[in-house]
């Protein structure tokens, strides 16, 4: 019988405890340790604002969003601003590059939706006209052909 009461009064102090320290179903918080492997610290990326250079080396546009280890854009969506602020592009970014896929745009209209590989337009996409948005060609990325209004 004395074990029993024992039992029943160690439950209900741990009932209470849980309930004072406002315990949930989520996973004990891990401790830091700056000697744990990179793969238990945080992985959270934070976003930059890198500059980028025109052909002639003029830095002309801005990129916003995550770096890789050398500094260069790489992200799966990031954004390219000209520097007034105007959104140009938004997509994919590879080795400070466009790559995969994205939306460009001019004097914030869409001009071009599709892929891109190492900064050039490449493989399925459709351009489109500035003036009123409806479709200037489509490309289906296998024969390399343009199809609708020239």
């Amino acid at each position: 019988m004395k074990k029993n009461r024992l039992n029943m009064a160690l439950g209900v102090a741990a009932l209470s405890l849980l309930l004072m320290t406002g315990c949930n179903d989520q996973e004990p918080a891990q401790s830091k340790d700056a000697n744990a492997p990179a793969a238990t610290q945080s992985t959270a990326s934070e976003e930059k604002r890198v500059p980028l250079k025109d052909k002639n080396g003029v830095e002309s546009t801005y990129y916003v969003g995550t770096v890789n280890e050398s500094g260069q854009p790489e992200s799966e969506q990031a954004k390219e601003f000209t520097n007034d602020g105007q959104l140009i592009y938004e997509g994919s970014w590879l080795e400070g590059k466009r790559n995969g896929f994205g939306v460009e745009y001019e004097d914030g209209k869409k001009v071009y939706e599709g892929e891109w590989l190492n900064g050039k337009r490449h493989g399925q996409g459709t351009e489109y006209w500035k003036t009123d948005g409806s479709v200037k060609w489509s490309d289906s990325g296998v024969t390399g052909r343009k199809y609708g209004k020239s």
